[in-house]
């Protein structure tokens, strides 16, 4: 289990996803999704605990096992 700040984000509005509230999506590796129980929100800005803070598209980029991020 990790840790992440979230320090800039904006909503997604319309949101028309129909995932549970608490998963985590990726578009492409650019994007970072929440979807909470308002709708989506975007991920811009965030720092995993331990770690310096960054672009949510770094922070994609540099995963070396991206299918390890989608999770209810």
């Amino acid at each position: 289990e990790t840790t992440v700040k979230i320090f800039r984000a904006h909503p997604i509005v319309p949101a028309t996803n129909d995932l549970p509230v608490g998963s985590i999506a990726m578009e492409g590796r650019d994007s970072l999704l929440v979807q909470t129980a308002q709708g989506l929100l975007a991920v811009e800005e965030l720092q995993v605990a331990g770690k310096r803070r960054m672009a949510a598209s770094d922070f994609l980029h540099g995963l070396q096992h991206p299918e390890q991020l989608f999770f209810c």
